[in-house]
């Protein structure tokens, strides 16, 4: 029996390395895919983001109601005076 497992278990040890040689190559691999998916993903978006229209903003409207609105503000907070 000694024997036998004398012959046997280096063919073990070299059968056990190959197939964690192969199995850290597929690993390699398919973190390679993913990781090639995720970037086309990012590169999709991307392009979706900068293909899109910039808003216009009216400039002098913005300005109309930002001073309506400032002076809403200071009409809130202005202290009311009573005259006795």
């Amino acid at each position: 029996m000694a024997t036998l497992l004398h012959y046997i278990q280096p063919w073990m040890q070299k059968s056990i390395a190959e197939f964690e040689a192969r199995m850290e190559q597929r690993m390699e691999g398919m973190m390679d895919r993913k990781i090639q998916a995720v970037n086309k993903h990012l590169d999709a978006f991307e392009l979706r983001v900068l293909e899109r229209p910039t808003p216009t903003i009216n400039l002098s409207s913005f300005q109309t109601k930002l001073a309506s609105l400032r002076a809403n503000v200071d009409a809130i907070l202005t202290t009311p005076t009573v005259e006795p």
